[in-house]
């Protein structure tokens, strides 16, 4: 265990650091510099752009990014390969490649797989996988859904859960919906062709579809 506090140079970037362990590239406490870099980083870093393998507790920079975070993100953009234990980021841009209890708050945020048990709140929301997670905006998009998409447009392949807003769309004819929607107008691929467009209210109604 070691404390220091002082100015480190790392590739001509200096840091300000404020810190009480400092080992195999593992910190422990404050790092405020222009580019902020460690494997493993648990506690408060401020700066341009905040990076490194795995990461528990504050960002605070333009850009935030790292493998594994676990806490708070505040940036203009913030990115990780995996956001876990409530992890939340707060900025314009927020991109992970998958989040189990994640929650994304900012303009647009994107999880390229599952987001599983999370939250995603903005103007534009993306998910492959909404698993027993909700979507929360102005345009709400996923692949597939067992959650709850709340916006103005709401558009899911295929849903099993509940789209609540002005205007629903479950698209995937080959595949069932069993999902409800409620909404302005409300559009499922896989009804027969009579019930497709519906208002106000839709549900799956016929037999199950089989994929082509």
């Amino acid at each position: 265990m070691t404390f220091h506090t002082g100015i480190r140079s790392d590739n001509d970037n200096m840091t300000l650091e404020c810190v009480v362990d400092h080992n195999d590239g593992r910190v422990r406490g404050l790092q405020a510099g222009i580019v902020n870099d460690s494997q493993e980083f648990r506690g408060f870093r401020i700066g341009f752009l905040n990076d490194g393998a795995k990461g528990y507790g504050f960002d605070l920079g333009v850009f935030n990014s790292g493998d594994h975070y676990y806490g708070l993100r505040i940036g203009l953009g913030n990115g990780s390969a995996d956001m876990r234990n409530y992890g939340l980021d707060i900025g314009f841009y927020n991109f992970a490649s998958r989040g189990l209890g994640a929650v994304q708050m900012g303009v647009v945020n994107n999880c390229e797989n599952e987001i599983y048990l999370g939250v995603q709140a903005g103007l534009i929301n993306r998910s492959r996988y909404l698993e027993h997670s909700m979507q929360a905006g102005a345009v709400n998009y996923c692949n597939w859904s067992e959650g709850a998409q709340l916006g103005a447009a709401n558009i899911a392949e295929t849903s099993t859960g509940l789209q609540l807003g002005l205007f629903n769309f479950s698209t995937a004819s080959w595949n069932e919906s069993s999902g409800i929607q409620i909404g302005l107008l409300n559009y499922r691929a896989d009804n027969p062709a009579w019930c497709r467009y519906m208002p106000f209210i839709s549900w799956k109604i016929g037999k199950k579809s089989k994929a082509k």
